[in-house]
């Protein structure tokens, strides 16, 4: 579940970071994190992507689910962040 939940971490910050850099307008950075950690099974908690930056750092939540000695209640909780270092131009 630690592996899955920073793997959606990592993703949605780099999608995130990449939509900055771009300067895409729509979809948003932030909902781009969240489809992202979504389709890796996780929820986005935040997401701090400053237009006119390019960095992304975000926090994503992970439900574990039951285990032997725990309740279902549980989660992971992971954090990434994702710089873009464009080329400057000749």
């Amino acid at each position: 579940a630690a592996s899955r939940s920073q793997t959606s971490a990592d993703a949605a910050a780099l999608a995130a970071a990449q939509a900055l850099a771009f300067d895409e307008r729509e979809p948003l950075p932030a909902d781009l994190a969240a489809d992202y950690a979504s389709i890796n099974g996780a929820v986005l908690a935040s997401c701090t992507c400053d237009p006119g930056s390019f960095a992304a750092t975000v926090e994503v939540r992970m439900p574990v689910g039951g285990l032997f000695l725990f309740d279902d209640g549980r989660v992971v909780v992971a954090r990434a962040r994702a710089d873009v270092d464009l080329p400057a131009p000749p």
